[in-house]
């Protein structure tokens, strides 16, 4: 009787799963140069600018080629009304331009500058790709270690709550107070709730930058099998950096020499500098060359008497003769006058080179502008980082002693939880700062077309 009773008492406990048995979740970490990477591949919009500036290539290509020879060949058969014979007609014929003001090379030369155009187009796009996941990803790097501080939020208030709750019902509290402590622990509960629609949010964002879904880190156990066999995310990013900023001159250097709009404006005002020559060059003339060669087959051209096989009959048969000849030719074809088409052209030219040079100048005062913004706000936020970090000293002391206190017995265990609260707070206005100067520094490499950064 006693060993069935030991037997349906261990019996339950041999079921359970071991240590062995139970798979640790798989954590994966993502760090910030590989988010960027991702996304970098993922964009559609940046494989579309790669094929623009390809085909803008080709038509550079296909623009030079107009200097190459061409050859045709013509073949023709006819036949006339009432005749028995076939005419027939073939020639090859080679062009070659010689020289053109208005030109396949001239026309090539708008074309490159135009590729290039395309091309700086795709690096402006690829480092606001890049800046938008940098400031997306520390943002979800916040939120994640935010985790810690509304853990600790949420066991302060529920013991907190329950103290308050136990004192209410000894009747140890006025109704104001107790009142004060229900609003207390509901705005608690209503921050630990928002704090998990932040992290979905977060996640979502940096998941629609780089195209792949993103499994949130969860402690908690009631977790579904398939949640919780689901590989975990954990992004990964140093906030322990020191910030070491040059001078203001030295950033305008970086970002007149870096930033792709900069260069991007020159290759604009070229093309319309080739615009104002291919205009000019309309009016002069050009030099072309030609050569054919062929065969002529006409029964009118020559004919050869055959005579017959029976002497009684003669009969005169023609024969058709094949004529061979070639023909040389070199031209020069010069527009007089064109009706000032031309030379609206080229005013048209001309006030779009102006446009794009104003344009060009306007680019470089924003571009100053946004450096000039942005290096102050770093400036500011060292200074707040600065003060910050004294808060973060003092938070760190203060809870130090609540602990030796505690174990003084001069205060409670609701008491510490309370402590340990505002000590997580602190840690996290901690981080807010830091990713704020990350942030703040991430916008100033961005504005200096990310020479630094990249240099680094």
């Amino acid at each position: 009787m006693v060993t069935i009773f030991l037997f349906a008492l261990l019996w339950p406990l041999a079921l359970m799963p071991t240590s062995k048995d139970i798979q640790p979740s798989i954590v994966k970490k993502l760090t910030m140069d590989d988010a960027v990477q991702r996304a970098l591949t993922h964009r559609p919009d940046l494989e579309a600018l790669r094929y623009a500036t390809q085909a803008w290539e080709s038509a550079a290509k296909s623009e030079r080629a107009g200097y190459f020879p061409t050859i045709d060949l013509a073949s023709n058969i006819s036949q006339s009304n009432g005749e028995n014979d076939i005419d027939s007609d073939t020639d090859i014929t080679v062009k070659q331009q010689i020289y053109s003001f208005a030109g396949p090379l001239q026309k090539y030369q708008r074309a490159k500058k135009i590729a290039q155009v395309s091309e700086l187009d795709k690096v402006i796009e690829t480092n606001k790709t890049r800046l938008e996941t940098e400031k997306t990803f520390l943002s979800a790097w916040l939120i994640q270690e935010k985790k810690k501080s509304i853990a600790a939020l949420d066991k302060s208030s529920q013991s907190t709550f329950e103290r308050q709750k136990h004192r209410n019902e000894l009747e140890k509290l006025d109704k104001d107070e107790w009142i004060k402590n229900v609003a207390d622990y509901a705005s608690s509960v209503a921050q630990v709730d928002q704090y998990k629609d932040d992290v979905i949010i977060a996640y979502k964002k940096l998941e629609f930058l780089m195209g792949e879904s993103l499994s949130l880190l969860s402690e908690s156990n009631e977790d579904s099998e398939v949640e919780q066999s689901l590989p975990k995310t954990r992004l990964i990013w140093n906030y322990k950096k020191k910030y070491k900023p040059e001078s203001l001159d030295t950033y305008y250097h970086y970002a007149i020499t870096s930033r792709p709009e900069v260069p991007q404006g020159l290759k604009k005002m070229e093309i319309e500098k080739w615009n104002i020559r291919l205009a000019q060059g309309a009016r002069l003339p050009e030099i072309n060359a030609s050569a054919n060669v062929g065969c002529l087959t006409n029964p009118n051209d020559a004919f050869v008497l055959v005579p017959t096989t029976s002497p009684e009959v003669e009969m005169n048969t023609r024969q058709r003769a094949i004529r061979p000849y070639w023909e040389l030719s070199v031209s020069l074809n010069w527009s007089i006058f064109d009706g000032l088409v031309t030379q609206y052209r080229e005013q048209q030219a001309e006030a779009d080179k102006v446009k794009e040079m104003l344009r060009h100048e306007q680019v470089i005062l924003d571009v100053k502008q946004q450096v000039h913004e942005r290096y102050y706000s770093l400036v500011k936020m060292l200074k707040q980082l600065r003060a910050q970090k004294l808060k973060y000293i003092h938070g760190k002391n203060h809870f130090k002693l609540m602990k030796q206190q505690l174990d003084l017995g001069k205060i409670s265990q609701v008491d510490l939880d309370a402590a340990s609260s505002d000590w997580k707070t602190v840690q996290f206005n901690w981080l807010t700062y830091n990713v704020d100067l990350a942030l703040t520094e991430h916008e100033l490499m961005w504005a200096c077309g990310y020479t630094k950064m990249n240099k680094d």
